[in-house]
């Protein structure tokens, strides 16, 4: 039976070290779990209040923009009432419906009133609205005699600044206080209304010169609904933990302000705040923070902060793995549809070049169409009617008498025949069309349209060269007929100049008329129809590009740069 172990031996003294050690371990790393958790609160909370400040200075700035765009909108409302005095009532309010579509959505409401002397109130209530007060009760009443009033002229939409036409914005003491500090110091006022969240701003407008006054007054003012909520709205709709408002000055107002200042990265909610100038007030933007932008403390046990640090690492691995796998998916499904994607364009490329083939072969067949047809016409038909107006020559020289009108007219009809025939024949297969003989064929071309057309036309020769082959020579005059035809039957002008120049770079066709132009707010597709796009599908064969300048009234322009034959 073994000794028992005296209390002072080795082995309780190294238990004892192991508890003591245990236990400062256990307090160790309750303090430090304690410790991190008080840290990474702290800085959560400090993180959450940059972003907030952040935001409210990005939603400030917003708000600025917005308001700025507001005062300059009304602004140019303001002045624009300046011609209201050299256009009728009508005229206005068609171009404030029709053509101020940006200010309407940009102000809401707004409108126009005048100063009216008491001397006038009749005569301008003959010609418009009654001048109306209201009676406090939600309706409105003839306004009584003062000496003078502020009546409501004009206003869109039609009731949208809450009051009627002819309301006397003199009756309403707040608005008659703007009124005089907006004729005192010619700066834009703002007066509040019923509605807690409408104001009305108002702006001088309409001076005229006073012979007993060193500058001149206003006789009228524009007005526009003011609305704090309205204005922020797109500023709220990118905001996502922070609410924005605008204040008018107040106690309330003030109180915010102070809040705001007060506010610190501990506190649940804070609050930024910043004065905004509107007219004579200072308003106050105010941003506050949504409940979820701040952030609790972390929890102080150990169990607890292990069990949390445990939970997010799991999460955070299993959310990786799944992100993982789901890469992974999306990188096969890339290289999958890049394959079909590649194997598409693969197909699409061949199909496009056999379409190109294709239009080359219907291209090619058309030209030997034509050109067979234009020299049967040339050959056949045009040979046999130049014998017969030979063999009539003969005939009438021999039996009919001299100065037969009969004879004449045969003659001048198979003469015209002969020369239709050959203009046909021309037009179809023109002579000598090969790369040496593009500028011929476009000078007949313009000696052609002169004598078919009311036009001048002109071919001017610059610098000398000769495109790519023979095809690419008559894609060439097709492209410059069309031209001119288009010019003939659209263009309502009097001259055509065709103009063929060869540079190092490559050659270029223009063809320019002197008429009317196409519409800047065409397309050119629109415009020109079936003829623009053929042209532009023959510039595409032959290697080049079509421009065309259409800004009326100077004429339609049409450019094609191509490609030439080496010198």
């Amino acid at each position: 039976m073994p000794e028992p172990s005296a209390p002072n031996s080795p082995a309780p003294r190294r238990a004892r070290r192991q508890a003591v050690a245990a236990t400062f371990l256990l307090a160790a790393g309750l303090v430090l779990t304690a410790l991190l958790a008080f840290t990474l609160a702290h800085r959560a909370r400090r993180g959450a209040y940059r972003d907030f400040l952040a935001e409210a200075g990005g939603a400030r700035a917003r708000a600025a923009r917005e308001l700025q765009l507001y005062l300059e909108v009304f602004d140019s409302i303001r002045r624009l009432h300046g011609l209201s005095d050299r256009v009728t009532p009508e005229a206005f309010a068609e171009i404030a419906q029709k053509g101020m579509l940006h200010q309407q959505r940009i102000l809401g409401a707004y409108g126009f009133a005048q100063i009216l002397p008491a001397a006038d109130r009749a005569a301008a209530e003959r010609q418009g609205s009654p001048i109306v007060e209201s009676d406090g009760r939600g309706g409105y009443v003839p306004a009584p005699a003062r000496p003078a009033y502020f009546p409501l002229t004009y206003q869109t939409p039609a009731g949208g600044l809450g009051v009627p036409t002819g309301y006397d914005f003199g009756s309403d003491p707040a608005a008659h206080g703007a009124l005089s500090e907006m004729f005192r110091h010619a700066i834009f006022t703002i007066a509040p209304t019923p509605s807690p969240d409408a104001f009305l701003l108002f702006a001088p407008t309409l001076y005229i010169a006073d012979p007993s006054s060193p500058s001149p007054i206003p006789s009228g003012f524009a007005v526009a609904l003011f609305s704090p909520a309205r204005l922020l709205a797109p500023v709220a709709e990118d905001l996502h933990r922070t609410t924005v408002a605008l204040l008018p000055p107040s106690p309330a107002t003030d109180a915010r302000r102070a809040a705001a200042a007060l506010s610190s990265p501990g506190e649940p909610r804070w609050l930024s705040a910043a004065p905004v100038a509107i007219g004579q007030q200072e308003w106050l933007f105010c941003a506050e923070s949504a409940p979820s932008c701040w952030l609790p403390g972390l929890p102080r046990t150990p169990l607890l902060a292990a069990a949390l640090g445990t939970l997010l690492s799991l999460g955070l691995f299993l959310w990786l793995w799944n992100a993982s796998r789901q890469t992974a998916q999306v990188e096969r499904l890339v290289r999958r549809r890049t394959a079909q994607l590649a194997e598409a364009n693969r197909r699409l490329a061949a199909l496009m070049e056999e379409r190109r083939q294709l239009e080359e072969s219907v291209l090619r067949i058309g030209r030997e169409e034509r050109t067979r047809v234009g020299r049967d016409l040339h050959d056949s038909l045009g040979q046999k009617l130049t014998g017969a107006l030979y063999l009539f020559s003969a005939w009438s020289r021999r039996h009919a008498p001299p100065g037969d009108p009969d004879a004449a007219q045969i003659a001048s009809t198979l003469k015209d025949a002969v020369t239709q025939v050959r203009r046909i024949a021309r037009g179809l297969a023109p002579v000598a069309l090969t790369e040496d003989g593009l500028p011929d064929a476009l000078r007949a071309l313009a000696e052609e349209a002169s004598a078919l057309y009311p036009l001048d036309v002109d071919f001017y020769y610059e610098r000398e060269g000769r495109p790519r082959d023979a095809a690419a020579a008559e894609h060439l005059y097709l492209i410059a007929q069309e031209a001119v035809t288009n010019a003939a039957k659209h263009s309502g002008g009097s001259r055509v100049a065709i103009t063929l120049d060869f540079a190092p770079e490559g050659g270029i066709l223009t063809i320019e008329d002197d008429g009317r132009g196409m519409e800047a707010a065409d397309a050119p597709d629109a415009v020109g129809g079936n003829g623009l796009r053929i042209m532009r599908h023959r510039a595409d064969i032959l290697g080049g590009t079509l421009r065309t300048d259409t800004a009326a009234p100077s004429g339609t322009r049409l450019a094609i740069t191509f490609p030439a034959a080496p010198a």
